[in-house]
């Protein structure tokens, strides 16, 4: 399982990942945000207050006072209402919707994954999800969210809710990933209701290779912000490797080792003989060099899992 610092080294090489939102990178995770892509699989009459800026208390699937105005979701159909703010999933108790992620994800041929359920989201009711993300596989990802709660649930358009965790492949697999982006080649199967506009929009060539969506995301504002945001992490690691107590001791252990050296010398010439010299330069400057190397080792084991 990748880490978060794992992600953030294979960001362009292994993953590529757009729209980039670093407030998304979790510990050993990323979330995906839901799109205005969505469909119902049943039908069902819910009832609105225009006035409610809660999501949670917005829509009802009763009539009373302040939900006054009747909404029909439609079996196949969209299952996104929209007001002069926003854009709502809704999903209905019992039933599964399908949604697509506002990400586009593209991975390379040693990195596969799978998508998991947010806690926050099964807490009211939410199945788990269990799907993967293949090696070589690049486009959106087609999520179905099953509502078992006899209870409307809404999710905002641009929410985050489903995570993907990332493993490396013990081997590489170079085939390219028959899986289509956003599973489009299913719609007509699943009897979905798509425009054309809208279908376009999902079979953008782009997002079907790896190393367009790395471009895009490469380019973005948010990734070069992260770069900046990671070199200047690193700049200060090494500062503080660097402090004035390390330098002081760098410093002392110099001096030590010439004095030694000179100390050896001047006792060699005393004695007619070159015995602490060698002895200095082949056993002395051998357990030297491999302390030396030894820290520098375990320095960039630690710097390479911060």
């Amino acid at each position: 399982m990748l880490s978060k610092y794992d992600i953030l080294k294979e960001l362009g090489k292994g993953i590529s990942i757009f729209p980039l939102k670093e407030c998304n990178i979790k510990e050993n995770s990323i979330n995906l945000s839901a799109s205005k892509f969505s469909w119902a699989t049943t039908s069902c009459d819910i009832y609105i207050d225009e006035d409610e800026v809660d999501k949670n208390k917005k829509f009802s699937l009763t009539q009373d006072e302040t939900h006054n105005k009747k909404i029909s979701i439609v079996k196949n159909d969209s299952a996104v209402i929209k007001d002069c703010k926003n854009e709502y999933i809704i999903l209905l108790p019992l039933s599964t919707t399908l949604i697509e992620t506002q990400e586009v994800l593209s991975t390379n041929s040693y990195i596969g994954g799978t998508y998991h359920s947010k806690v926050g989201m099964v807490s009211k009711g939410l199945g788990h999800i269990g799907t993967m993300v293949g090696p070589n596989f690049s486009g959106d990802s087609l999520i179905a969210v099953h509502n078992t709660s006899q209870n409307l649930i809404v999710i905002k358009v641009g929410e985050t809710f489903v995570s993907v965790v990332f493993h490396y492949l013990n081997t590489s697999y170079e085939p390219i990933n028959p899986t289509i982006s956003g599973h489009t080649e299913k719609f007509a199967e699943l009897g979905l209701k798509v425009s054309e506009d809208d279908l376009v929009i999902l079979n953008e060539d782009w997002k079907k290779r790896f190393e367009e969506v790395s471009y895009k995301m490469c380019q973005s504002d948010d990734y070069v912000r992260l770069q900046k945001k990671l070199k200047e992490q690193q700049n200060k690691k090494i500062k503080k490797y660097f402090c004035k107590k390390n330098i002081f001791v760098s410093i002392f252990a110099i001096i030590l080792l010439v004095g030694l050296f000179i100390v050896a010398q001047v006792v060699d010439n005393h004695s007619g003989n070159t015995l602490w010299t060698d002895r200095y330069i082949n056993v002395g400057c051998s357990g030297i060099i491999i302390v030396i190397i030894s820290n520098i080792i375990k320095y960039i084991k630690y710097n390479a899992n911060k």
